[in-house]
């Protein structure tokens, strides 16, 4: 808890480990091996690790209706920055938020040509 408190104050892993390395019993520093042992060092750098790991981003969830929209809707928001994940098997895709009007401007302008027969 200390070590994950330390984390959420905005402290690093290699600033804890200096900590405890300098702040180690001075019979542990003399003996010539490092003083913290590796399974210490390895679980501190991956609690620090596990604070990265997963990134927040607000999607808009598309779940195109016509054929041919999936691919269509797709590649034109991979073409714009806009794609986050898509999956062909779900009929999911996931539009980056801060692109949603443009990309439904195209969804709307795409299902017109296709209504009309010019696609």
């Amino acid at each position: 808890d200390s070590i994950k408190g330390a984390f959420n104050l905005g402290i690093q892993a290699q600033q804890i480990l200096r900590f405890l390395e300098k702040h180690a019993h001075p019979k542990l520093r003399e003996a010539g091996t490092d003083p913290l042992p590796g399974n210490v060092v390895d679980q501190i750098y991956l609690w620090d690790r596990e604070r990265h790991r997963v990134r927040w981003n607000e999607v808009f969830v598309h779940q195109p209706m016509m054929p041919g929209e999936f691919h269509a809707v797709q590649m034109y928001a991979m073409e714009h920055g806009a794609h986050a994940w898509s999956s062909e098997a779900r009929n999911q895709i996931m539009i980056k938020y801060s692109h949603v009007e443009r990309i439904q401007n195209f969804i709307q302008k795409w299902r017109a040509k296709k209504a009309a027969g010019r696609l």
